[in-house]
């Protein structure tokens, strides 16, 4: 409508905060042609569009180095978009395509509920002091399936969670009386007690949010999960739940030298 030509869509194609007098007001002028769109969707879509390569396709190097780069980093589109020169929009959709190639079907592995469990463990811990409330909390911790799926890359978020609540999270999750991040708080809770047997663990002050009765329930729950559990001692088994739920709190139960 401007006669801008490239000009123009270079002008569009820049995020800059400080827009040419030719580009004033041009979402709203565009977005009258798409009166059913709101403005901010049509400017996402637009830069989609805008920033496309002439070249479209991805060579097998390009979508290695996504590979490597997601097992090593992340889900970092930005960097990853900046490193390979392109749209961090269109990297994140081209990882989707090489995922879904890699992507399992039927029975799990033992190395994929492994890798299931500590991908959880670890996202649960990160979260496990930032919630206030705990008492009227979603039963669901908010764990972040999609960043679990790509790393572990031969499941999507879906099964990845479906997986989790049907196998590995405590049957108290589904009856809503225990969260998954409750774990690892417990776990936490008796590494700094004292306690040298079960008997000596005041089971009503580890969690002020749960009771003593439902707390020893999961713990017992926890502990069969321990291969020889009923040969190990209790501080034998807070170790071992230890590195497994939550490793950098080992150091409250080594002894001093």
């Amino acid at each position: 409508m401007k006669q801008l030509g490239e000009e123009g869509l270079e002008m569009l194609r820049s995020r800059n905060r400080t827009k040419p007098p030719e580009l004033k007001d041009c979402w709203t002028e565009i977005g009258k042609s798409l009166p059913h769109r709101p403005r901010t969707a049509i400017y996402m879509r637009a830069h989609i569009l805008l920033s496309r390569s002439n070249e479209r396709k991805w060579t097998q190097e390009e979508k290695e180095y996504i590979r490597r780069f997601v097992e090593k980093n992340g889900t970092d589109w930005k960097t990853l978009g900046r490193e390979l020169g392109k749209c961090n929009i269109h990297v994140k959709d081209t990882w989707r395509r090489i995922k879904s190639g890699n992507l399992k079907k039927g029975q799990w592995t033992q190395d994929e509920h492994q890798q299931l469990f500590d991908l959880v463990n670890l996202d649960l811990r990160m979260k496990a002091h930032q919630i206030k409330d705990r008492t009227n909390r979603k039963l669901r911790d908010n764990i972040g399936w999609e960043a679990i799926s790509d790393k572990l890359t031969t499941r999507n978020h879906k099964n990845c969670c479906l997986k989790w609540y049907d196998t590995l999270a405590s049957p108290l999750v589904r009856e809503g009386i225990w969260a998954d991040v409750d774990d690892y708080l417990l776990v936490e809770a008796l590494q700094k007690d004292d306690a040298v047997c079960v008997e000596d663990v005041d089971w009503d002050s580890l969690l002020d949010h749960r009771s003593g009765e439902v707390c020893r329930q999961r713990w017992n729950q926890m502990v069969r999960g321990i291969g020889g559990h009923r040969e190990k001692s209790f501080i034998e088994q807070v170790d071992v739940l230890s590195r497994r739920y939550c490793p950098e709190m080992i150091e409250y139960r080594t002894p001093k030298e």
